[in-house]
């Protein structure tokens, strides 16, 4: 039994959202009801296929807050819109999902009301502008459109033209110039001899000259007698003569006016 495995106990026909199922360690079978991954979950005591197993499913769905849903045997068609910001893709469960985004890297708008409504259109304006508002430029505007590259017309399957061989370019023959005579070249004579140059006779030696005869020595000058020392002069005795003291005179004093106040 262990390594067998198991089979899908749903039945063929049943496409109900958020019923899920597991093995507990005994291999028994649970079901249970879950709106999210990580969000509470209801288990379900009743048997399958019983009418008290349906009730018990809507009342976990309306208890956890979800909405009655049934799973996509086939995917939503693609349809990619024919404005340029609006953007379409296909969720895991094959649901196509609408959003406006202005570029790469910016977030994304999720546009909620069904494909080709009035609905649909204002907004997708309503997001267009806001975007263009927080991130556009003069090249952006509301109603712009994607361009679209239409289909090449199929080649011509006839078969190609013979191909016409061009001659080949060649060059015209170089016609080279004559060898060339060297004629014989006219060397000048050789060179003479310098004639001898006539050189100046030698210079005679000068003739002695005629030195003055040598001075003789000066007379020896008469100097005058020597001079006598002058006689020292005799001192006459100083008269010590006493200087009285000068008398002073008494002063008179002048009387101070009195003090009027």
């Amino acid at each position: 039994m262990f390594g067998t495995p198991r089979r899908d106990p749903r039945a063929p026909g049943d496409t109900r959202m958020y019923l899920y199922f597991d093995y507990s360690p005994l291999g028994a079978l649970r079901w249970y009801v879950k709106l999210s991954r990580k969000g509470r979950r209801i288990g379900i005591r009743e048997r399958y296929g019983t009418d008290a197993f349906d009730a018990a499913y809507d009342a976990a769905v309306a208890a956890l807050g979800g909405v009655m849903r049934k799973r996509r045997s086939e995917p939503d068609p693609l349809v990619q819109p024919e404005r340029r910001y609006v953007q379409a893709d296909r969720s895991q469960r094959g649901q196509t999902r609408y959003y406006v985004q202005l570029r790469n890297g910016l977030p994304k708008i999720r546009i909620k009301p069904e494909f080709g409504t009035r609905a649909f259109d204002d907004e997708c304006d309503a997001a267009i502008v806001s975007q263009i508002a927080l991130y556009g430029d003069a090249s952006d505007y509301v109603n712009a459109q994607k361009q679209r590259n239409e289909p090449r017309p199929e080649a011509p399957r006839s078969e190609p033209a013979p191909r016409v061989e061009t001659p080949r370019y060649e060059p015209p023959l170089r016609h080279d110039p004559p060898p060339r005579v060297e004629s014989p070249r006219n060397d000048p004579p050789p060179r003479s001899e310098p004639a001898p140059r006539n050189d100046p006779p030698p210079r005679s030696e000068p003739a002695p000259r005629n030195d003055p005869p040598p001075r003789s020595e000066p007379a020896p000058r008469n100097d005058p007698p020597a001079r006598s020392e002058p006689a020292p002069r005799s001192e006459s005795p100083k008269s010590e003569t006493r200087s009285e003291p000068r008398s002073e005179s008494p002063r008179a004093e002048t009387p101070k006016k009195p003090d009027n106040r």
